[in-house]
């Protein structure tokens, strides 16, 4: 599934925390969670030819709801190659779907320093989930 606002920049490592309302995100952040925990990040209407990120989904909250708060952690470029449309109801605007090709690294040197880069802020939000659940228990 892909989210998008635009105009936002990421980079690559750098987490963008998200609050997800609108029926279609509700539905992303489900399917996301029930599966891989990824989803495309777009700074645009979903199109053949965008260039767009895979993130990986960090301190997710779900509400009962259905509203949900996380982390949006950019790790690879991709290029968006074809996009779906999935019409959540009548009221509200579809979610995009998008098959993607991933972009390679720059360089061998780029790949390995981002590798550590993401490796770093992975430990550091898993640290601070556990302790927003240490703080919950006290």
């Amino acid at each position: 599934p892909v989210f998008f606002m635009g105009p936002c920049e990421l980079i690559a490592g750098r987490p963008m925390g998200l609050h997800l309302f609108e029926p279609r995100y509700r539905r992303l952040i489900k399917h996301a969670m029930e599966t891989d925990a990824k989803f495309i990040f777009a700074s645009a209407t979903p199109r053949k030819g965008l260039l767009a990120w895979v993130c990986e989904c960090h301190s997710v909250d779900i509400y009962s709801d259905g509203r949900a708060e996380l982390y949006a952690l950019p790790t690879l470029k991709c290029r968006v190659k074809e996009v779906h449309r999935e019409h959540i109801d009548s009221h509200n605007p579809p979610l995009h779907w998008a098959v993607v090709e991933l972009q390679p690294c720059i360089s061998e040197q780029a790949r390995t320093e981002l590798m550590a880069r993401l490796s770093h802020v992975r430990q550091r939000l898993a640290q601070e989930d556990t302790d927003e659940e240490d703080e919950e228990e006290e």
